[in-house]
């Protein structure tokens, strides 16, 4: 029978498996213009020009287009000395088309699809060592959007699926019935819908709701020749955000958002399809309160500046039963736990302007923060209970972000844009106890630790009609 050595690593890893539900591209979600800033509008050239889970936005674009995107990014490549601790690059192709079929000042409607596929790969030799990864996903949006008089409304669906399959040799080891060649399997599907209502405020800008309901189902199997440990996870909850534009001059305008997320899973781990072996129970949340000014100096020359504030926490627990929960009293079982905050604030700036047939884009991003975390697991066997492992960590981080873009019209309606994002991030860990200075002559040398932070390509192509 099974029997293991370290749990709590299993639930490390399935924890991580919801960072991100399309495992290509995780810039995009941070970049300027993106995911988690779209009210700065497209001040810098991405594949993310079009937010398609804000519908409502969809009908201040007056030109419709299809563009072709081709992305490419190298998320991290860290070495100490000459060995590789983690290295993962990501490849995306993306299908955009965007139309709008009403144009009058009272009634407009337009229409946004999308269609995506990815390749990622992740090798690690740090703290899960001989970890390699590699996964394709592919995906699909819709989004419409309305507005009658001063009325708007917006809807959004949005599916995409990843699948995985790679090797870790270090969980492989801490599982003593698994073989050392044991595959790791992962299966990632995520759907997210809801709607957008607002209303026109005539010259003085516009407010709109937006509610959002997200659903993840995942799958992590570690399986060999005679087992399967499965750990399943549905991840569901759902968000609401808030956003408010006004208008203070032709020139000037002033935007706000207010965003609030909750999420929550409960669900059983196996052994080969039949056995319970444990349950683990999770809940996550997250704000997000953003603040912008735009200048619009000529139909030639924008530029945005803001202020985002994140704060977003989690808890996790759950039980492990090395003979399944019908024997735990005699044999004994594993409880975890994990918690854990993530707090951010980030001053952008972005600026655009057009000179003949070219267009140029800049932003700059500047994050710091702090973050917690803290796990750990216990093991009771009859009227015993002993902790096996406890361990808090806190850091300190602060993170730089470039990107520059230019666009040219290639023929009359079609234009080559190319897009350059670099991302420079620093964490700090706080609770590393100082080091006694070494006596003469007995001192180690220093290993360097080598960090090459996200870079992200981005060149479209795109047809206006």
């Amino acid at each position: 029978m099974v029997h293991f050595k370290n749990t709590f690593f299993l639930a490390l890893v399935f924890g991580g498996v919801f960072s991100t539900c399309v495992l290509a591209g995780p810039l995009r979600l941070i970049q300027p213009g993106g995911n988690d800033s779209s009210i700065t509008g497209s001040v810098v050239f991405s594949e993310n020009d079009i937010d398609m889970q804000k519908p409502a936005f969809l009908l201040g674009r007056p030109q419709g287009h299809i563009s072709i995107t081709k992305e490419f990014e190298s998320v991290i490549d860290q070495k100490k000395g000459d060995r590789l601790e983690y290295l993962s690059t990501s490849k995306k192709n993306k299908l955009e088309f965007f139309y709008p079929f009403n144009k009058s000042k009272n009634f407009k409607s337009a229409y946004a699809f999308d269609r995506f596929m990815s390749d990622t790969k992740f090798i690690s030799d740090a703290k899960i060592s001989g970890m390699s990864m590699y996964a394709s996903g592919k995906g699909s949006s819709n989004a419409f959007a309305q507005q009658v008089g001063p009325l708007v409304l917006g809807y959004f669906v949005n599916n995409s699926r990843d699948r995985g399959n790679g090797i870790s040799e270090e969980i492989n080891g801490r599982i003593e019935s698994l073989s050392p060649d044991a595959a790791t399997l992962l299966l990632l599907k995520s759907k997210a819908e809801g709607y957008q209502i607002g209303a026109r405020l005539g010259k003085w800008g516009s407010v709109s709701f937006l509610k959002a309901a997200d659903d993840i189902t995942a799958r992590l199997n570690f399986v060999d020749a005679d087992d399967d440990y499965e750990l399943p996870g549905r991840i569901t909850g759902d968000r609401r955000e808030i956003n408010l534009d006004l208008n203070l001059s032709p020139v000037w305008r002033v935007s706000t958002a207010y965003n609030h997320a909750a999420l929550g899973n409960l669900d059983a781990i196996t052994y080969n399809d039949t056995l319970e072996i444990g349950r683990w129970l999770s809940s996550e949340e997250y704000k997000m309160r953003s603040y912008y000014v735009s200048k619009t100096a000529s139909p030639n020359h924008v530029w945005r500046a803001g202020f985002e504030d994140y704060s977003g926490n989690f808890k996790l627990a759950g039980t492990i039963d090395i003979f399944g929960t019908g024997a735990n009293f005699i044999s004994g079982f594993y409880l975890y736990h994990a918690n854990g905050f993530l707090d951010r604030r980030t001053l952008k700036y972005g600026c655009g302007w057009k000179k003949g047939n070219y267009k140029y884009k800049m932003g700059y991003a500047y994050s710091w923060g702090d973050a917690f975390f803290h796990a750990d697991i216990g093991k009771r066997q009859l009227f015993t209970y002993t902790s096996t492992y406890d361990q808090s960590d806190a850091y300190d981080y602060s993170q730089h972000q470039l990107g520059l873009g230019f666009e040219k019209k290639i023929f009359k309606k079609t234009a080559l844009q190319y897009s350059l994002f670099q991302t420079i991030p620093n964490m700090r860990k706080k609770n590393v106890p100082p080091t006694a200075a070494p006596a003469a002559g007995s001192a180690e040398p220093v290993i360097k630790k080598t960090t090459r932070g996200g870079t992200l390509h981005v060149l479209s192509v795109k047809y206006l009609f």
